[in-house]
């Protein structure tokens, strides 16, 4: 168990390639730090400009913690220079013996707004340095729905950092500003809503 690692590769790519690409993903992001996100940490960051979803505010996580019975955690991820990153709302339920389990949906949320191919280079390093915490705490990872488009370049990406897809259809949340007109609300919104 756990003794083989298998990607998607290119006839081309040399052996030596590959493993110099799977290291550098599992060992960039040494220097990242993660704590514990108070209130206070947790809202500047709520920045129209950063890439936001409800399932990641604060009040949706108090309000899931009371009803499931899941324990809410609040990470800030901060590069080596002390930046935050990221930040992650996960939920986890402990279990004697084994840890805790743990469920992250729709996170992390990165801290930048730009969508480049360096915003999902470091989105991959977040997560990488979101294994490596949940091996140090004893969190087993359950499930995770990650905020990233629907492309074959994410899910290799995914799948090299062990994380495989499960079936469904994945559904999204969004904020609506009811201040607008009535008509500016119909626009934004799907005709058959």
């Amino acid at each position: 168990e756990k003794n083989r690692f298998f990607l998607p590769v290119h006839s081309s790519l040399k052996l030596s390639e590959i493993r110099k690409g799977v290291d550098r993903i599992s060992n960039e992001n040494n220097n990242y730090e993660i704590k514990l996100a108070r209130e206070a940490d947790w809202v500047s960051y709520n920045s129209p400009e950063y890439v936001n979803n409800l399932l990641q505010a604060w009040n949706y996580g108090t309000a899931k913690s009371e009803v499931s019975g899941w324990q809410v955690l609040r990470l800030i991820i901060s590069d080596e220079k002390g930046r935050a990153v990221a930040k992650v709302q996960a939920y986890e339920k402990k279990i004697p013996v084994l840890g805790s389990l743990i469920r992250i949906p729709r996170g992390p949320t990165m801290l930048c707004g730009d969508q480049s191919s360096s915003y999902y280079s470091n989105y991959n390093s977040v997560i990488s340095a979101l294994i490596k915490h949940c091996k140090k705490a004893n969190w087993r990872i359950l499930q995770c729905s990650f905020n990233m488009p629907d492309s074959l370049m994410a899910q290799s990406q995914l799948s090299a950092l062990g994380f495989f897809r499960l079936k469904g259809t994945p559904w999204g949340s969004g904020l609506i500003d009811l201040d607008l007109s009535e008509s500016e609300l119909q626009k934004k919104l799907n005709r058959r809503w």
